[in-house]
């Protein structure tokens, strides 16, 4: 539970720091990136080796973390890119 709430977390953060839609550039994106990343290996802590559904809800938000990092690396990196 504590590695979704940090990675939804650095995902809400970011928006700010972002200033979203007129996106300026800002180095301390890099830090809720990092909170993202660490929760998501946080996540992948909890895997069992054997597959059962317990396993699946993992698999779940583990994509729900992926995309919430690729989000965040993207509201970091675009006004780079421009």
């Amino acid at each position: 539970m504590r590695a979704n709430v940090l990675v939804l977390t650095s995902v809400v953060i970011s928006f700010p720091l972002a200033r979203f839609p007129n996106e300026h550039r800002n180095p301390f994106l890099l830090l809720p990136a990092l909170m993202g990343v660490y929760g998501t290996f946080e996540t992948v802590r909890c895997l069992r080796p054997r597959w059962d559904w317990y396993h699946a809800g993992i698999i779940l938000l583990l994509w729900m973390d992926m995309m919430a990092v690729c989000l965040v690396l993207f509201l970091l990196l675009s006004p780079y890119l421009l």
